[in-house]
């Protein structure tokens, strides 16, 4: 088994854009101009300029929800026209198309990589804009390749491809994501240390604590759920199923819908009440 692609192409795009620009206007027309069946979802184009790690968690979160056979083409590029690489990974539901810089980081813990392509003028010059600006790869390189990659064309095609094995080294530029750390605090309570990964447009904080790592955790220390709360500063926010269950103006810790536990207000915004951003520091305590 491999990657199929969907007919028509399903293309999903991700950036930094924002859109008050034609920058993903330009996008879509180059998608367009090459596969005039493809169908475009736009994931979203309000990362955060430049948050390669923001970036890499909303399309990880993203994945599951789409058919196989869709192409991803994710740009957030703060080193675009330099020495960094375009690459290509093919899972077996899925290509996603990205710079080398890490954004593909999370992505490929959700879906393994069955092979993973680097491209290069040489080989794949065919495959994208004869003429490629230094300052957008996104309309250049990207938007072609993941247009010609949406129908079909095989890797081999667009330069050097690693198939990849269950213990292969991957040929990728990964970031360092922070993990949870369990610790002891100075009551004697278990603790996790928790990292703000990014923000909604809520205000509400994503944390980098996952489902599976969360009830590793407290199954490993036996621990009730209804004691758990998140400490950030002189806060506390009790850990609840959903918005409605405290009261207006009342911090809440949560599961949210991308699979992470987040940090809000009820109908407010908990980043600018608390002074929080991404890479802040959290503490998921256990009371006794």
């Amino acid at each position: 088994m491999g990657f199929t692609p969907r007919q028509p192409p399903l293309i999903a795009l991700l950036t930094d854009f924002g859109t008050r620009d034609t920058y993903v206007g330009v996008m879509k027309g180059v998608i367009l101009s090459i596969a005039p069946q493809a169908q475009i979802v736009d994931l979203t184009h309000e990362v955060t300029p430049q948050a390669v790690l923001e970036g890499s968690a909303r399309l990880e979160a993203a994945l599951p929800y789409f058919p196989a056979g869709t192409v991803y083409v994710a740009v957030v590029d703060p080193g675009v026209g330099s020495q960094r690489e375009v690459c290509v990974v093919e899972t077996e539901v899925a290509r996603l198309v990205a710079p080398d810089n890490g954004l593909l980081t999370l992505p490929i813990r959700k879906q393994r990589p069955l092979k993973v392509a680097k491209w290069s003028a040489s080989r794949g010059g065919a495959y994208v804009l004869p003429r490629i600006s230094a300052t957008f790869h996104g309309r250049d390189i990207f938007a072609p390749l993941a247009a010609h990659l949406a129908q079909g064309l095989p890797l081999e095609a667009i330069g050097p491809v690693w198939k990849v094995g269950e213990s292969a080294l991957l040929p990728l530029q990964l970031l360092e994501v922070p993990m949870p750390s369990a610790f002891t605090d100075t009551q004697g309570r278990s603790a996790l240390e928790l990292t703000v990964l990014y923000v909604d447009r809520f205000g509400n904080l994503i944390t980098n604590l996952d489902e599976e790592t969360l009830q590793r955790w407290i199954a490993d220390r036996g621990i009730e759920e209804a004691h758990l709360y998140v400490r950030c500063g002189e806060g506390e926010a009790p850990l609840v199923r959903t918005f409605s269950d405290v009261e207006v103006g009342c911090l809440l810790a949560y599961r949210g819908s991308g699979g992470r536990l987040e940090l809000a207000i009820r109908e407010g915004d908990a980043a600018k009440t608390l002074g929080l951003r991404p890479g802040s520091k959290l503490y998921l305590v256990a009371r006794p």
